[in-house]
């Protein structure tokens, strides 16, 4: 799935993990960050063989990275599963309201021709 949708695909995986095979949301979130870690690892060494890698951009991300994996991890083992559920759902939710209102914006630009 991550390979179809992208490092996104997280976000369809861990509730299909969830719901489909029934996995508690901690295992769910720890299954779909090591195929999401083995895709970016892979497009690491691809981009590293390319000569194309920017540093700037790729210490960014890993730092941010870094930083929700050490915040995520103190935060899972203090928080009710039903909360990191909701957590979880109102952060899909949003980031797809965030998604579909640039996609709007782009189209109605593209259209009316701004």
């Amino acid at each position: 799935m991550t390979g179809f949708f992208g490092v996104g695909g997280g976000s369809l995986s861990v509730p299909a993990l969830v719901v489909v095979l029934g996995l508690p949301m901690h295992l769910a979130v720890g299954t779909s960050l090591i195929a999401v870690s083995l895709n970016a690892l892979l497009g690491l060494i691809g981009n590293l063989r390319l000569g194309t890698l920017d540093w700037t951009l790729s210490t960014l991300f890993a730092t941010g990275g870094l930083a929700g994996v050490l915040a995520g991890g103190k935060l899972a083992g203090r928080l009710p599963e039903r909360t990191l559920r909701a957590a979880f759902a109102l952060m899909v939710v949003c980031v797809a309201m965030y998604t579909f209102g640039r996609s709007v914006t782009a189209l109605l630009a593209a259209y009316t021709g701004l």
